[in-house]
């Protein structure tokens, strides 16, 4: 009969089960990054959700974007970011430059971002002119469905803004998620549909019927 030897038997079977082990502590890390994987994502989910996203994703777009529009019963129009910002009011301010292509008649308009007001035009000027003062505030700084904001002093009267829901819109720009905000007083009542990182993809006045809508986005 042949000798047994247990020192060798012994040794394979804790060798196995050593594997064993680290096989379940390798298994469980794994379950367990998984785990905190999705708590962190939920997590950022749900800050987003009770704070809400930053409007500055939303507008003004990036510098040096050029955005055509179709404007009803007018020509098109086209807006283009400049890549330099300008002082306005001691706010450093993205410049926007829209220009008429049927009578090419420009403006230009200057938009600061503000942690306590939000995202507001806080000038314009025509045809290269001076500045002029006219604060309108267009989004808060972060944006939240339901939430409400003072967005100007219109005509003598108080405007609200307010972002309603977030909306799939079909342009001929193509397909945008975007945010819908409404503003209303008793001599406006507009509605601004803006999209994550190109800004605003349409506008309709529903005193004036008047409407704008993204054509074309692009450098």
């Amino acid at each position: 009969m042949a000798d047994i030897d247990i020192d060798s038997m012994l040794e394979k079977q804790e060798k196995k089960e050593r594997r064993e082990k680290a096989k379940k502590t390798a298994l469980t890390a794994a379950v367990s990054a998984a785990v905190i994987a999705v708590l962190a994502s939920a997590g950022i989910i749900l800050f987003f959700i009770i704070i809400g996203e930053p409007a500055s994703d939303y507008f003004p777009p990036t510098a040096g974007r050029k955005l055509v529009y179709n404007v009803k019963g007018k020509s098109p129009q086209q807006w283009q970011v400049e890549q330099k910002s300008a002082d306005i009011y001691g706010y450093d301010c993205a410049v926007v430059d829209k220009m008429d292509k049927g009578t090419f008649l420009t403006s230009r308009e200057y938009y600061a971002v503000d942690k306590k007001k939000g995202i507001a035009r806080l000038a314009y000027s025509e045809n290269s002119a001076a500045p002029v003062k006219d604060v309108f505030v267009i989004l808060p700084y972060r944006l939240k469905t339901g939430r409400v904001f003072n967005a100007a002093n219109y005509m003598g009267t108080l405007v609200k803004g307010t972002v309603v829901s977030k909306e799939s819109l079909s342009t001929p720009a193509g397909e945008f998620e975007t945010y819908r905000v409404e503003y209303k007083s008793a001599r406006m009542d507009k509605t601004v549909w803006y999209a994550k990182g190109v800004g605003e993809v349409m506008e309709k006045d529903n005193m004036s019927a008047a409407e704008t809508g993204l054509i074309s986005a692009g450098e």
